[in-house]
């Protein structure tokens, strides 16, 4: 039998395929080098995503805390330097990059948002709640801040001013007293709702710093910060029964931070607690004698926060909201898949502050050795 003719049609079509392929190759990397590439928005979903190792595959999925499916993050990307402004009217928020600290490995960004409406105490009435909520919602993107690493709200006190200073006095009481319907109340407290989430689920840390007033509503919005810094002259109280309302909304996080008991003494008695009782409670985690000090202290805050990886305080902190949220045997399930998260990326981010733990180790051994 002959077998030549079939064998001379393989060999044929093989080296057809292997000069098409070559030619293919070719021509797949002049294009590489020669276009520019893509703006971040016009690149497709993969291309956005594609892992940094495994060049052409496809983005590995991974989990979130609550099973879904997630594509694969980058963090830290970021090269923010100079300050960005992003004013809303009477809102004023402040990205800077974090400060250097010497043989750390401090990086990132962090947000200073400033109410600024002084004249009414900081009051939050519908327009400055739509402002607020619209900047937290703006930092809340993962792809124009991912590096941010904390979020700070405070009120603004011009010097010399004869106002009393405030974080914020709560919602406006003249806006209040207009509403006529039980539609028109809805509404309203919605928006506040909405403003407290926003501030409770940023990505990052978050941080009230209490100079002054902190009332009502505006209390609620402290108690979704993950933590609370106040000067001692600070008083803080939950006064809505003597208007006639309850406290409502993100006044339930109150038995969490306080315990049941004194919660119900803040919303039923409406007294007015200073600083020291609430840091006491539990409420206020550092007291400071003056606001220079009070911005010392948030300082440092943040440049221990910038010490820790973005991505491990981000994981972190969306598993204590679980922790929160959902019932024991939840939460230590999303906890495994939380830990395994961190290792989806190629160990990034544990390597490298692993590493840096044990060349430190090796480093303070060697030293010791050397004085003996």
């Amino acid at each position: 039998m002959n077998c030549s003719s079939p064998l001379r049609r393989i060999l044929s079509f093989s080296q057809s395929y292997a000069a098409g392929y070559h030619t293919l190759r070719r021509s797949l990397v002049l294009t590489r080098h020669a276009a520019p590439p893509l703006p971040l928005q016009q690149r497709s979903h993969y291309a956005r995503n594609r892992p940094r190792s495994g060049r052409g595959s496809t983005p590995r999925k991974i989990k979130d805390i609550n099973n879904r499916s997630q594509p694969q993050r980058r963090y830290g990307s970021s090269t923010t330097t100079a300050p960005i402004q992003l004013s809303k009217g009477e809102i004023e928020c402040t990205i800077s990059a974090v400060p250097a600290v010497p043989g750390s490995l401090s990086e990132g960004t962090h947000a200073t948002i400033t109410i600024r409406n002084a004249a009414r105490l900081n009051s939050l009435n519908s327009s400055l709640i739509s402002q607020l909520t619209s900047t937290l919602r703006s930092l809340a993107s993962l792809e124009q801040h991912p590096d941010l690493r904390v979020a700070i709200i405070k009120g603004e006190h011009p010097p010399n001013s004869p106002k009393t200073p405030a974080f914020t006095s709560g919602a406006d009481i003249y806006e209040m007293s207009s509403l006529s319907s039980a539609s028109s109340a809805r509404e309203f407290i919605s928006r506040l709702s909405q403003l407290c989430d926003a501030f409770r689920t940023l990505p990052c840390l978050t941080l009230a710093q209490i100079h002054g007033l902190c009332m009502g509503g505006g209390l609620e919005l402290a108690a979704c910060a993950d933590f609370r810094y106040a000067t001692a002259g600070s008083s803080f109280s939950m006064p809505e029964t003597k208007y006639g309302i309850p406290s409502v909304i993100h006044a339930r996080l109150l038995p969490n931070l306080v315990g049941w008991q004194r919660a119900r003494e803040m919303v039923y008695l409406a007294k007015v607690y200073g600083a020291e009782e609430m840091r006491e409670w539990g409420l206020v985690d550092v007291m400071c004698a003056d606001e220079a000090r009070l911005e010392d202290e948030v300082k440092g805050f943040v440049e221990r926060v910038a010490r820790h990886g973005v991505k491990t305080m981000r994981v972190q902190k969306e598993l204590v909201r679980v922790w929160e949220e959902r019932d024991l045997r939840a939460g230590v399930d999303a906890g495994v898949e939380s830990f395994a998260r961190m290792f989806e990326d190629g160990a990034h981010e544990p390597r490298r502050f692993m590493r840096e733990f044990t060349e430190r180790r090796r480093e303070k051994a060697k030293g010791a050795q050397r004085g003996n």
